[in-house]
């Protein structure tokens, strides 16, 4: 929720939805980047979604149930000893 975390999504139609991490804003957990993002896609689109971090297991929980996410693509890995708390 304290980093920069970004997600996209590139419609096979050519169409491309950005969403970030508002988890700091509201003080909702369930923000996330990727959380953020489906929740805006059409139904109709299918594609890739793209996110500069490994997604956390709530969010590939979300991700697994939109049928239209034919993959998730990542820059980085979390650590695995991470436990998601601010460095």
């Amino acid at each position: 929720g304290f980093y920069p975390y970004a997600a996209s999504f590139l419609d096979f139609n050519g169409s491309i939805y950005i969403s970030r991490n508002n988890t700091n804003r509201d003080d909702q957990q369930e923000r996330h980047a990727e959380i953020e993002l489906v929740n805006i896609l059409p139904i109709h689109a299918h594609g890739y979604l793209y996110t500069n971090m490994e997604p956390c297991p709530s969010c590939v929980q979300k991700i697994v149930s939109k049928s239209q996410i034919v993959d998730v693509r990542y820059a980085l890995e979390q650590p695995r000893e991470w436990d998601g708390s601010r460095l």
